[in-house]
This record gives structure tokens, sequence and C-alpha cells, in this order.
């Protein structure tokens, strides 16, 4: 008797994995410079929504869409992090999608932001010339990894997605606002973005002081290992002494993070990830560096497993290559390269457009 014939679907599927493979081992040599990817994409800027869009195209033939949610940054869709992420996946063979988003690029936390976000992206997504054939997958890096999560729980939305790609996302906002506030090795990046939010939303200090944070802001920015700011505050003015008990005073910045936990819990309750909320049929992808110093690993592990009392399909890659937005691919480690790059082909494999789930 001759072989029974192997069955379509299942073609397609090792096709797919195959391809997801391919697609991983380029993004990762792009990611970390080990591939000369300008030469394979083209980068094309537009304006929709009253936003501009970098549009990141492969100069082949695209197996997808991913549309790009950037972190609070001041450089936002510019950052070199951001291009470089760009010019990858375009390298892998994807269209990247990524806008600027203002409140982000200026470091604001505030009430109206999450729907703001949410909204843009369903715009991107039903836009015909940034999403071809309507289906997309949607990456994001860490605090707006909410965003994504809201959006894909529209089901206007959740019906064109074909993944959610998470990188360094939390799971639970009030114990990171907890971590942020306490832990000793946490970044001061984040605990000062949610002061100067919380002043400017909730209370009405003075221009000195509000500078003086800023001036803070930057410094954390520049020099991400500094554990003191007394050098750039002057401890003589009342207001900038303020700031320093804020910054330094353990009882100080404890009380401060109850206030700030208060708001999130009211005004600001739209930044909890909306898990119980998450369409069933988009598959989640999360990766964590294990040193994060902004959001904590446990954050991702907290929301895989969030995810599996949800019945959401995902998978977890935690490694030492990611520190927060940053990446160290060393190739020499190979077990963690095979470790990172099956799980970015877990992904790409659902990015694919043939890999879309939904009925026509």
């Amino acid at each position: 008797m001759g072989s029974q014939p192997v069955p379509v679907t299942l073609v397609c599927q090792l096709e797919m994995i195959a391809r997801g493979f391919l697609a991983a081992a380029r993004f990762l040599l792009a990611l970390s410079g080990g591939w000369t990817s300008a030469a394979r994409w083209q980068r094309q800027v537009l304006t929709r929504f009253n936003t501009d869009i970098d549009l990141y195209v492969p100069r082949g033939t695209s197996v997808g869409t991913v549309v790009f949610v950037h972190g609070l940054s001041v450089l936002g869709h510019r950052d070199p992090r951001v291009e470089q992420l760009g010019g990858a996946l375009a390298t892998a063979g994807f269209r990247a999608v990524i806008p600027a988003i203002k409140s982000l690029r200026e470091l604001w936390i505030r009430r109206d932001q999450p729907e703001q976000i949410e909204q843009l992206i369903a715009a991107i997504t039903s836009d015909e010339e940034l999403v071809p054939g309507g289906c997309c997958a949607l990456m994001a890096v860490s605090f707006s990894g909410v965003f994504v999560l809201r959006a894909a729980c529209r089901p206007a939305v959740s019906a064109r997605l074909s993944a959610l790609g998470l990188i360094g996302a939390y799971a639970d906002v009030n114990s990171v606002c907890d971590y942020l506030v306490t832990a000793n090795r946490a970044d001061p990046y984040g605990y000062l973005l949610m002061l100067r939010s919380y002043y400017a939303e909730c209370e009405t200090p003075s221009a000195r002081f509000l500078e003086a944070l800023e001036r803070c802001i930057e410094h954390s920015i520049t020099e991400s290992e500094a554990g003191s700011f007394e050098g750039i505050l002057d401890a003589s003015h009342p207001d900038e002494a303020q700031l320093i008990q804020l910054i330094a005073d353990p009882r100080a910045r404890a009380d401060m993070g109850r206030r700030i936990r208060s708001v999130f819990d009211a005004d600001w309750r739209d930044y909890e990830a909306p898990i119980e909320s998450l369409q069933l049929d988009v598959p989640v992808f999360l990766i964590h560096g294990r040193d994060d110093r902004v959001i904590p690993v446990e954050q991702s592990r907290d929301l895989a497993d969030r995810l599996d009392v949800r019945g959401v399909v995902n998978r977890l890659c935690v490694t030492r290559f990611l520190s927060h937005g940053d990446n160290r691919i060393r190739w020499h480690e190979l077990l963690e390269v095979l470790r990172v790059w099956c799980a970015f082909a877990w992904f790409f494999r659902y990015c694919q457009v043939s890999a879309k789930r939904r009925s026509e």
C-alpha cells in the first residue's frame, strides 16, 4: 500500500513553525547588530490620526504586520533601541508600525492616557494602508504593555489580532508601585516619574519643586546607576529639601507610595492590567529581563499565571540577555540563545498573516 498523504493543515502548520524559526534567527541577528539589516528594509514616515508613524517595510514580501507601542521615553519612536527593534522586525520579514505617542514621550501618567492610546491602537489596526489584510500582532515594552492589553480587550480590535508580545510588562500596577517606592535595587527613574505625574494631577507644588524634580528625572536618565540626588539638589532651599526627603527618607517614601497607590485605585485605575477581560483566542508572548530594575521579573511570571487561569495560550521567556529596554545577546551562551530563539520563533509563528485564526 502507498503512504498516506500528509494533511494540508499539518503541512501549513509545519511551514509556519519553520518560518517562525527563520524569522526569529533574522530578528535576533539584526537586534544584536550581528547582521547588517538596513539593506533589507526601508523606513517610511507617515502622518495618521494626528501623530507621526514610522513604517519599517521589508524589501521583499512581508509575512505579517506588527504594531509596536514604545515606552516612557523622551525620544519615543525615535529612541535608538526602538529604531533597532523596528529594523529587526523588518529584517525578519514583518511590517513594523511604530507610532509616536506624545504623552509617553513627555513621560506622563495621566487619567486620560490609557483611553487615548487604546483609541490610537484601534485606529491603526483598522487602517488598511498600515495593516494590509486587516490582521496584525501588537507589541509593547514595559509600562506600555497595559495599553496593548486594554486594546486587545476590545472585540473589534481582537478580531484583527494574531498575537500579543509584551516585553518587560507588569501584572499588577500597585505591586510595581510598591517595588519602585521601597526596593533598594529599584531604578529611581520609575519612582520619579510617578512623583511627577502625581503632583501634576493631584497637588500644586511650587515651581521650584517641579523644576528640581525635572532635574532629578533628567539625571536618572543619563546616570541610571546613580542612587543619590543630593549633589544636584540644594538642601538649603525648603522645596528642594522636601524633594530630597521624598527620595532619601524611607518613611517619607512609604507615605508617598500610599498616596500614589490611592490614585492608581481611583483616577488611574485604568492602568490595572485587564486580564479578566482579555479575549481567549489571542496568544500572548511574554519576555522579561531577569535583572530588570524598573519592573521586576516576578510581574511577567504573575502575568503568565493569570493568563493561565484565564485560559489564554501564552509563553513566558525569562532571560539575562535583557535589562529594561536594553539587550545584550551573548552568542557564546548557546543554551540561553537557544531558549530566546525558540521563544521568539513561537511568537513569530503566530504573527504571520497565514496564522490568522478568525472566521472571515
